[in-house]
């Protein structure tokens, strides 16, 4: 797995390449909830090609902790099979997904 990150204005995108699985996901979880209060990530997941229980796992509790910090994070440019993966789970509900970044981006504009 490889994490790229950049700012646009106030939100950090990171993007992922590769696959997310148990090991890779304790690298992930470990940047994630290292982000300073108030902070908002959209994740880029157009190069993952995989996630498993561990990665899903890792998005949650990033989620969780960013929301209690007054951070949200968002997602976007899921792959096709990282897409059936989150409406298998019905993960789709609980994040907020995009199709293309600029979307993305404007939705941290509008109250949560």
């Amino acid at each position: 797995m490889v994490l790229n990150i950049r700012n646009s204005g106030n939100v950090l995108i990171m993007s992922i390449e590769g696959e997310i699985d148990l090991y890779s996901s304790i690298e992930l979880k470990a940047k994630l909830t290292g982000f300073k209060k108030n902070e908002n990530v959209l994740i880029d997941m157009k190069e993952v090609n995989f996630i498993d229980s561990s990665g899903l796992s890792a998005l949650i509790s990033s989620i969780a902790a960013l929301n209690k910090t007054g951070g949200r994070l968002k997602l976007f440019h899921l792959s096709k099979s990282v897409k059936t993966v989150f409406k298998a789970t019905n993960l789709n509900h609980f994040f907020q997904i995009f199709d293309d970044e600029a979307t993305a981006l404007e939705s941290f504009s509008q109250p949560s």
